[in-house]
C-alpha cells in the first residue's frame, strides 16, 4: 500500500484510497464489548414520553411541548420519501447531546471544572488539517470543545442526499486534524505535545447512530502530515449495529430510540476515559 497515490486533501475529499494510503481500518465491535459496562444506563431522568411516543403524533397529541420530540418529528419528515424538508439530522443530534448532558455527564466527581469547561459548538466548526505538506481542512458538523478549545468529540452526519461523502473517511480525517489542533493548543500552553489520543466520534445516518473510537498517534500524524505510509496500522473501534437485525428502523421508532438514547448515554461516559488531551490544563 505504500505505493498507493496521496495527495493533499480537505477532510470531506477522504474516501477508501485514503484509509489505505495512511494504513487505517475500520473494525466492528459488538456493543457488550465496546462499551464500558453491558447494562444499559438508567433513562429515569427523561421525561417519559420521549422515550414512548409513537410518530407521527395526531393533531391533539399532549405531547407537542416536548420540544425534543418536536426536533426527533421534523428530523423524521426529512428523511420520509418524497420529502422537500430540509435535512435537520444536525438540530436532532444537537438537542440529544444537550438532553443527555453529555458537557457534564458523571464528571462531577472526576473534577467540578469540567462540567462547565465542555461545550457543544452548535453549527460545524472548521479544523485546519496538515496533510501532504500543504494546510487543508477538515470540518466536524457538531463537536464537543473544552473552553481553552481543546476539541474532545467529533460528529459528523451523513449526507443522504450525496452518496460521494464517505462518512467513515470524513471522521477519520477530522480526528486526525483534531489531534492537530489538540497538540498546537497543548505546546501553546506550555505542556507536552500528546503521542496518542482517542478521539471519541459519532455518526449520526439517518436517525441512527453509530459511535467510533479513532486512536490517533504522533505517527500517524507525521505520515498525513508527510504524505507517507505509515508502518503501524491504526485500527478505528466502531459500534455500528446498536439493534441487531433491523437496519430499516431509526429513533422514529420507541423500542428503537429508547436503545439508541442509553447507547448515546454509554458512549458519554466512555468518551470521557479518553479525553486525554486535558491532561494538565484543568
Amino acid at each position: 500500500m505504500a505505493d498507493l497515490p496521496r495527495s493533499p486533501k480537505s477532510g470531506h475529499e477522504w474516501g477508501s484510497n485514503e484509509q489505505l494510503a495512511y494504513n487505517i481500518r475500520f473494525e466492528t465491535i459488538p456493543p457488550e464489548e465496546f462499551f464500558i459496562s453491558p447494562d444499559f444506563p438508567s433513562l429515569d431522568h427523561l421525561d417519559p414520553t420521549i422515550l414512548t411516543t409513537t410518530l407521527p403524533r395526531g393533531p391533539n397529541d399532549p405531547t407537542f411541548h416536548v420540544s425534543y420530540l418536536n426536533y426527533l418529528e421534523m428530523a423524521a419528515l426529512s428523511f420520509a420519501p418524497g420529502s422537500r424538508e430540509p435535512n435537520l439530522n444536525l438540530d436532532l443530534t444537537r438537542e440529544t447531546l444537550y438532553l443527555l448532558d453529555f458537557r457534564a455527564g458523571n464528571l462531577a466527581e472526576r473534577n467540578p471544572q469540567l462540567i462547565t469547561g465542555i461545550l457543544i459548538a452548535m453549527m460545524p466548526f472548521t479544523i485546519d488539517l496538515q496533510v501532504c505538506k500543504e494546510t487543508k481542512f477538515a470540518v466536524s458538523d457538531l463537536c464537543l470543545m473544552h473552553g481553552r478549545s481543546f476539541l474532545v468529540m467529533v460528529v459528523i452526519i451523513k449526507d443522504t442526499f450525496d452518496s460521494r461523502l464517505d462518512p467513515q473517511s470524513r471522521l477519520i480525517s477530522t480526528a486526525v486534524a483534531a489531534f492537530q489542533h489538540n497538540n498546537k493548543r497543548r505546546v501553546e500552553l506550555g505542556l507536552q505535545p500528546l503521542e496518542t489520543m482517542t478521539i471519541p466520534c459519532i455518526i449520526m445516518s439517518g436517525l441512527r447512530p453509530s459511535f467510533y473510537l479513532a486512536p490517533v498517534t504522533r505517527r500517524l500524524c507525521d505520515a498525513v502530515i508527510a504524505g507517507e505510509y505509515p508502518s503501524s496500522q491504526t485500527v478505528v473501534s466502531m459500534c455500528s449495529d446498536i439493534v441487531a437485525g433491523e437496519p430499516s428502523i431509526g429513533m422514529e421508532d420507541p423500542g428503537y430510540r429508547r436503545i439508541a438514547l442509553q447507547r448515546f448515554l454509554a458512549f458519554r461516559d466512555l468518551a470521557r476515559v479518553h479525553w486525554d488531551v486535558l491532561d494538565g490544563v484543568l
